[in-house]
C-alpha cells in the first residue's frame, strides 16, 4: 500500500494539442528515478518528462502517454512552481543518420525578449558548456525567438561568446557593448534578466 502511493502522483495540468487546443486534465508524475530506479522522497522524476508525459481529460478513464511531436506542449503546477514544456525537433551531430534529428519536450525556464529552454541529457561525455551533476545528467540550454528559432546555447566556430550569441537575437548593441567580454554560457539566465531590465529602462531599447 505504502509503495503504490509513493510511486506515483497526480497532478491537475493541460496539454496542447497539434491543433493549438489546450485541453485540460491531469497530468501522471512519476515518483521513481528512471535511471537508478530509487524511490524519490520528495519531488518527482522531472527528467522523464522530457521524453513523455501521461495524461488523461476528466472524461478519460487511463492515462495515455503522449510523445513530443505527437503534441504541442503540456504545463502544470508543482508546489507553488510552474512547469512548462514545449515540444522542439533537435539538431544532433552523430555519425548515424537517424539520431542527426531528436525530438524532445523542453522546459521553460525563462521567458522575456527570448526564451530560455533546458533539455536533460544522460551521459558520461558532457558535450556542453554546463555542468554535469554527480548522476552523469548534463543539461543543454537553448534560446528561442519564433523569427529566429530555437538556437543551443554552446561555444561554436563564429560564436566565441555569449555577446555573440545574443547579437544573433538582434540583441540590442549598446546593451552587448556594455557586458563584459567574460560572460559565461551557463550564466545565461542571469544574463537574459538582465537584458530585459536594461530594455525596461531604456525606452528606446527595442530600437537596434
Amino acid at each position: 500500500m505504502f509503495t503504490s502511493y509513493c510511486s506515483a502522483l497526480s497532478v491537475p495540468g493541460y496539454i496542447i494539442t497539434e491543433n493549438s487546443d489546450t485541453l485540460a486534465g491531469t497530468i501522471h508524475l512519476n515518483k521513481f528515478d528512471q535511471t537508478n530506479g530509487s524511490l524519490i522522497i520528495s519531488g518527482f522524476d522531472v527528467e522523464s518528462l522530457y521524453s513523455k508525459v501521461a495524461f488523461k481529460t476528466t472524461s478519460d478513464k487511463k492515462f495515455k502517454t503522449y510523445e513530443p511531436g505527437s503534441i504541442l506542449g503540456f504545463g502544470f503546477s508543482y508546489k507553488s512552481t510552474l512547469f512548462i514544456f514545449k515540444s522542439f525537433t533537435l539538431k544532433r551531430n552523430s555519425i548515424v543518420k537517424s539520431e542527426r534529428e531528436q525530438s524532445r519536450f523542453l522546459c521553460l525556464v525563462y521567458q522575456g525578449y527570448m526564451s530560455l529552454f533546458k533539455d536533460i541529457e544522460m551521459s558520461h561525455y558532457n558535450p556542453s558548456n554546463f555542468a554535469m551533476n554527480n548522476s552523469g545528467r548534463y543539461s543543454e540550454y537553448f534560446l528561442f525567438q519564433p523569427s529566429k528559432g530555437l538556437v543551443k546555447v554552446e561555444r561554436i566556430d563564429g560564436v566565441k561568446s555569449m555577446k555573440e550569441l545574443l547579437r544573433q537575437f538582434n540583441c540590442n548593441e549598446q546593451f552587448l557593448q556594455e557586458m563584459p567580454e567574460t560572460a559565461e554560457y551557463w550564466n545565461v539566465k542571469a544574463i537574459l534578466e538582465s537584458y530585459d531590465n536594461w530594455l525596461s529602462a531604456n525606452e528606446n531599447g527595442k530600437s537596434h
